[in-house]
């Protein structure tokens, strides 16, 4: 009776939970074959175990959602669960001899693995990528023609100075204009009056111009870049022989600087020393009182220690008299009590 009663139960559940699955994943079914077949149906959003199953098409490649997935995952733990219940009924005796049964349990195998083919199906969504750090960055902004001439002008004043040859630094000009017939520095002559030389003529002006100081030019009008680059390399070659000592008012400052930052420093480290002499006598201080409450304690467990070993003597001694004590008393009264358990008996005998 008891296998009869879990048999009808199995079965019961397991018709049960595979006409919950129908309705969940939809499998209508068909009258020529008695089986079932998968069609997607536009009643999933109905569904009490999928739940809102709108854009579900089995064998696309757009099922992305992760709520979707999982309830399906949930709906595969509940085809496994069928298995097992279907698998216990199969197990029961009695269900070879009936071809109806028979019949029932295989369309219901059918109907599970049509349900987990269905399921399975369901892609897993990928996780979407993080944003790449380098599409977040800014873009570097392009350099213009003005910077390079710039750096090109700041690299031939650094060189010129690694070579003592000090240049001022003046302001970017603007790009030079086209020069007229009469601007033709080439062709004309240099003025001989202007530049403090003698009229001997051009051979004779040439060590006057290498020595002397490089007159600068008139911002109005830009000279050619080659006359210039000529000129500037000439002057600075030829004022590294002739030039005078200039006052070296940035070597004073830094060296001044210096001295004040040596200053700053010493005062630093006496200020330091100080409170260092301080810390050490606070420290000194300390350990001579932690000393001294070390030294209490020793005398106090050594006072313990010694007290302890005389209490443990005397324990000892004691113990061997409440020892023997003891036993003796026990042997009197074991004695006492074999003497009057004789004399009982030789009262009771002369009685007789």
């Amino acid at each position: 009776m008891q296998l009869t009663t879990e048999q009808t139960h199995d079965e019961i559940n397991l018709f049960r939970l595979v006409r919950r699955l129908e309705k969940g994943v939809e499998l209508p079914r068909s009258s020529a074959s008695s089986t079932y077949s998968y069609s997607p149906s536009s009643s999933y959003s109905n569904s009490p175990y999928l739940g809102s199953l709108k854009d579900l098409d089995v064998g696309e490649s757009e099922v992305k959602d992760t709520t979707v997935w999982g309830k399906a995952q949930k709906e595969l733990q509940k085809v496994k669960y069928a298995r097992k219940l279907l698998k216990n009924v199969e197990g029961y005796e009695g269900n070879l001899h009936s071809s109806e049964r028979q019949r029932r349990l295989h369309v219901l195998k059918m109907t599970l693995d049509t349900i987990e083919t269905t399921l399975k199906s369901i892609e897993r969504p990928e996780p979407p990528r993080p944003k790449s750090v380098l599409d977040q960055l800014p873009a570097p902004p392009e350099p213009s023609e003005n910077d390079d001439a710039a750096e090109q002008g700041d690299e031939d004043r650094d060189e010129l100075e690694a070579l003592g040859v000090t240049t001022p630094r003046q302001k970017p000009t603007p790009l030079p204009l086209p020069l007229s017939a009469d601007d033709n520095f080439l062709l004309s002559p240099p003025d001989p009056q202007g530049l403090g030389l003698s009229s001997s003529g051009l051979v004779s002006a040439i060590p006057g111009l290498m020595s002397a100081v490089p007159v600068p030019m008139p911002l109005d009008v830009p000279p050619r870049a080659g006359a210039t680059t000529a000129l500037e390399n000439t002057s600075a070659f030829g004022s590294l022989a002739h030039r005078r000592p200039a006052p070296e008012k940035g070597k004073a400052k830094g060296t001044e600087a210096h001295t004040h930052l040596q200053t700053q420093l010493s005062d630093q480290l006496a200020q330091m020393a100080v409170q260092l002499k301080r810390n050490a006598l606070h420290f000194a201080g300390s350990l001579e009182a932690d000393k001294a409450v070390v030294e209490a304690a020793q005398s106090k467990i050594e006072g313990n220690m010694s007290f302890m070993e005389t209490q443990r003597g005397r324990l000892k001694t004691l113990s061997g008299k409440t020892g023997g004590t003891t036993w003796l008393t026990l042997g009197i009264v074991l004695a006492t009590v074999l003497l009057f358990m004789v004399m009982v008996g030789v009262i009771r005998v002369l009685r007789i």
